[in-house]
């Protein structure tokens, strides 16, 4: 994972200029005047180290709220209050630098009066133009606390630098364990990690633990959309029961063509035969690979009180895909076959399939149903990895409505 600079800077103007109830010394600051006014405590207390350590960081985070456009005094707001993204300009790396320059004297008083300040320590660190010793600072600082979110983006910050995947990946965890009202902010951060692919056997590590953030993260990354390739193999890893994301998975998957991919982890939560040898039952579980049956007024596919029938309805004037499914491509001639009751039987040709390569909308093949059974030979298959088999009905204007109970549709590889 790269240093990623550009959203580090976010991360550390949002973290700094929204107040933080979680700041390392938290429980010593319960003081109602500590709270309320560092300085005032100061007046009543000259030698309270971490009053000293809490002034220091109001001087930074007022360069920093100054830059985004934000009111000079935070009030008494929490964590959760300002999770949002912060408006304005967010100042650049060097004017954090700067900022926390401003606040060096302060951070030092308050590490003269009180040593185990951990904060003051993330100050001088954000204030030092030095590489070696800015990453001695942030060693040592995070030796003292593990709950400073600011410490743990300058942490992350300098493991992504070294290349360091799993450090960055636990770095992480922590932070998410310790602030999971961070999410919004930190989430991102470990979607970009997924996006390396040396990052990816850690985080099928980490992931394939219980973690209270697992779901949500997941859920986010398959939405981010940006790695999911890399989600799709961390999926593979894992053991993880939430089938509304692996619909959205298989779906975005397919959806960007990641065809193979799509279909590993349909195999995997569907425990799904190979696709050519047949469509079977009228599941609608995870399209592409299983059914999508479409329902709107005037026409409307369902699984009927098996999922091997399919229940039928189109209203006069109505028509189009009532189902749709992806196959593998067999890769020679095949055959399907269905059995079928439709009302009125005079109407049993209005229902059609159709078959296409997937991605054309013109099928290579189309034939409408026959009888109570209908056979349909394919004799000749484009070379294409995998077809679009769809399902039509219609219903004339001034006709009857339609209504059929469609058997489950059989693929027969080999069968003209």
């Amino acid at each position: 994972m790269s240093p990623l600079p550009g959203l580090a800077r976010v991360l550390l103007a949002s973290l700094i200029a929204l107040p933080l109830a979680g700041l390392s010394g938290a429980q010593a600051l319960s003081s109602a005047a500590l709270k309320a006014s560092p300085e005032r405590a100061l007046t009543v207390f000259p030698w309270n180290g971490l009053a000293s350590e809490k002034a220091a960081y109001r001087t930074m985070s007022a360069g920093v709220r100054q830059a985004a456009g934000l009111p000079a005094d935070a009030g008494p707001q929490t964590p959760a209050d300002g999770a949002g993204a912060l408006p304005g300009s967010l100042p650049s790396m060097a004017d954090l630098t700067r900022y926390a320059g401003a606040a060096t004297d302060q951070a030092r008083e308050a590490i003269r009066r009180e040593p185990l300040a951990p904060s003051a320590y993330v100050l001088l660190a954000l204030a030092e133009t030095d590489p070696a010793r800015r990453k001695a600072l942030v060693e040592g600082a995070a030796q003292l606390t593990r709950r400073d979110p600011v410490l743990q983006v300058l942490v992350l910050e300098e493991r992504g630098k070294a290349g360091n995947y799993l450090g960055a990946i636990d770095t992480l965890d922590e932070i998410l364990r310790v602030h999971p009202e961070r999410r919004e902010e930190f989430f991102p951060v470990l979607a970009k990690a997924l996006g390396q692919p040396a990052a990816v056997p850690g985080l099928a590590r980490l992931l394939a633990r219980p973690l209270p953030w697992r779901e949500s993260f997941l859920n986010f990354a398959v939405a981010d959309g940006t790695a999911l390739e890399n989600l799709a193999v961390v999926r593979e890893r894992i053991v993880f029961d939430d089938p509304e994301f692996d619909r959205k998975l298989i779906a975005q998957l397919a959806q960007s063509g990641r065809i193979a991919s799509a279909e590993r982890i349909y195999a995997k939560v569907a425990g799904a035969p190979a696709l050519s040898k047949g469509a079977g039952a009228w599941k609608a579980d995870y399209p592409p690979f299983g059914w999508q049956l479409v329902d709107q007024p005037g026409l409307r596919a369902q699984a009927g009180d098996t999922p091997e029938s399919l229940e039928v309805d189109v209203k006069p004037g109505n028509g189009g895909v009532i189902a749709g499914r992806m196959l593998r491509n067999p890769g020679g001639p095949f055959a399907m076959r269905l059995s079928h009751e439709v009302d009125p039987a005079s109407q049993t040709g209005d229902l059609k399939l159709a078959i296409a390569c997937q991605g054309q909308a013109e099928p290579f093949f189309q034939s409408a149903f026959t009888g109570t059974q209908s056979a349909f030979a394919v004799e000749r298959v484009p070379p294409c990895p995998y077809l679009t088999v769809s399902i039509t009905a219609r219903s004339w204007t001034g006709g009857r409505p339609l209504s059929a109970n469609l058997g489950p549709l059989k693929v027969m590889p080999g069968q003209p």
